[in-house]
């Protein structure tokens, strides 16, 4: 855990802070960029996103982390998943909105169970386990963590696969929102660095 985060370890979850780590780091420090529709931005926080956390005509540590944590990471529940798909549903999140995301999660573990990808050996995913697919809503529900756990129980390093199919996915959409937005192209580089270097952290962890 970086120093700068050590202050909040009895406000949050130890998983929380692993992962906002990740992002903070990412999303570096003040920027205002003329072509980033969130405008002013200071740890990842806009302020035409989040005007209050501005209010002051800055952004603190303890509000970033209170947004992130409010609004993202809680809203994927993510103290209830395994940290490989918690860092890639918050960092992605963070991005792309919440639904997006848990999209692409749930869109994986379907194309999994049908081994349409190889999560494991072929067919070997669900073979003798029941199940039915998840409806691709956005919503991290029951149903998409009790398939998160079966997948885990079958391989352990079944969340590893998921978080990086989860990454793939979000590369493509960042394509595919420059494709619609060509101005946007300012930012695919970084976007891009950005999910190499998740994809690399996913790895490290269990």
């Amino acid at each position: 855990m970086s120093p700068g985060l050590q202050a909040f370890a009895a406000d949050y979850s130890p998983a929380f802070l692993e992962a906002i780590a990740f992002t903070l780091a990412a999303e570096g420090g003040f920027s205002d960029h003329a072509l980033d529709a969130g405008g002013r931005t200071d740890f990842g926080i806009a302020r035409n996103f989040h005007p209050r956390a501005w209010v002051d005509g800055r952004v603190d540590m303890a509000e970033a982390l209170a947004i992130y944590h409010a609004e993202y990471w809680r809203t994927v529940r993510g103290d209830d998943l395994p940290p490989a798909i918690a860092l890639a549903l918050l960092d992605s999140a963070v991005l792309c909105g919440v639904r997006r995301p848990v999209q692409w999660l749930q869109t994986a573990i379907n194309q999994a169970w049908a081994g349409a990808w190889p999560l494991a050996e072929p067919g070997s995913a669900g073979r003798g386990v029941s199940h039915t697919n998840l409806a691709v809503d956005g919503r991290l529900g029951p149903r998409t963590l009790q398939a998160l756990k079966t997948m885990a129980s079958l391989r352990p390093d079944a969340p590893l696969h998921l978080a990086q199919r989860l990454v793939w996915q979000r590369q493509i959409h960042h394509a595919q929102r420059v494709g619609q937005r060509p101005d946007q192209a300012a930012f695919i580089l970084g976007w891009s660095r950005r999910c190499a270097d998740l994809a690399q952290t996913i790895w490290t962890l269990k």
